[in-house]
């Protein structure tokens, strides 16, 4: 029996999530990533493209940027001096906290946090940074790259009637409503969202993983331990995918920087498994060269004997 994510909030009336694949098929063994065709093939080439993608977006942000400050130098003065009085108001509060709350609170994730309990703030004390903080998204996120995750692997919404709350993510609306006959409930794919830029993404995807590390779990003993690291390996590249996704629909710069270290981790892990297989080589040789000597050794004493 599928288990349900963790910690979900506000679902509405009569509604449910249960994950798309079954745990077990009926031959008794656990679905696997790896039986998706060839999604193994396409993880390092979809990933590079999600790199290009998070890197081109932060350079035609900057170039954007720098172009409207040629075009209007008394708009750019004044950007300067905005930067200036929100350092220093950092300086003088700490307020890294408080809009990070806020930001919380402007996305649709019906997520209610209780109110600060601070004094009131006066004169230059008075946080303005929300000023900048609520900027609508840029036209880029609605290019963001699809998510490698099956559909056979994706997590469901199911509800006796379909509607169009919007839920998960950046307020998208839900068109994709199926009818399955099976359970008579209409279903809605929820996760991965085509703009994950809520905190139910974050929900979802943590557990998605551990969804499917169970039926790697479960499975891991009718399968070779090369095909076990290989299924591993694929599941925590897909997750790394998502996650950067996630993370671009807020700051390319960072998931340009966590794509780039995942990839460097990939090819540190190609050289060790390189090595390793040098150095199992290299034993085998020597074992060989070994048996050859003695061989030789206890022909020369018999011929010796004789």
């Amino acid at each position: 029996m599928s288990r349900s994510p963790p910690s979900l909030l506000e679902l509405p009336a009569h509604s449910s999530i249960k994950f798309s694949a079954k745990q077990l098929d009926a031959n008794g063994r656990s679905s696997h990533l790896s039986q998706s065709g060839e999604l193994l093939a396409n993880v390092e080439k979809e990933m590079g493209r999600l790199l290009d993608w998070a890197g081109a977006n932060g350079t035609i942000t900057q170039e954007k940027q720098a172009l409207r400050n040629r075009e209007d130098p008394l708009k750019a003065d004044a950007d300067g001096r905005h930067v200036e009085l929100k350092t220093f108001l950092r300086s003088k509060s700490d307020v890294t906290h408080r809009r990070a709350k806020r930001r919380e609170l402007a996305e649709s994730t019906a997520v209610h946090l209780p109110r600060e309990a601070v004094p009131g703030r006066r004169g230059l004390q008075r946080e303005v940074s929300y000023l900048s903080d609520m900027k609508a998204a840029p036209r880029q996120l609605r290019e963001v790259p699809d998510s490698l995750i099956p559909e056979a692997f994706r997590i469901m919404l199911q509800s006796p009637l379909p509607h169009n709350l919007p839920l998960f993510g950046m307020g998208e609306e839900a068109p994709g409503w199926k009818y399955n006959t099976t359970s008579r409930q209409w279903e809605l794919p929820i996760f991965p969202s085509k703009l994950p830029a809520g905190r139910r993404d974050v929900v979802l995807l943590d557990a998605w993983v551990n969804d499917m590390v169970l039926r790697l779990q479960q499975s891991a003993g009718a399968m070779a331990e090369h095909e076990v690291l290989k299924e591993a390996q694929l599941l925590f590249s897909i997750a790394s995918h998502e996650l950067i996704r996630q993370a671009a629909t807020q700051c390319f710069e960072r998931a340009h920087l966590m794509g780039k270290i995942w990839w460097s981790e990939m090819e540190l892990f190609q050289r060790m498994l390189q090595m390793r297989k040098s150095e199992n080589a290299e034993r085998a040789r020597e074992r060989q060269k070994h048996a050859e000597q003695m061989e030789a050794m206890l022909s020369q004493a018999c011929y010796s004997y004789m």
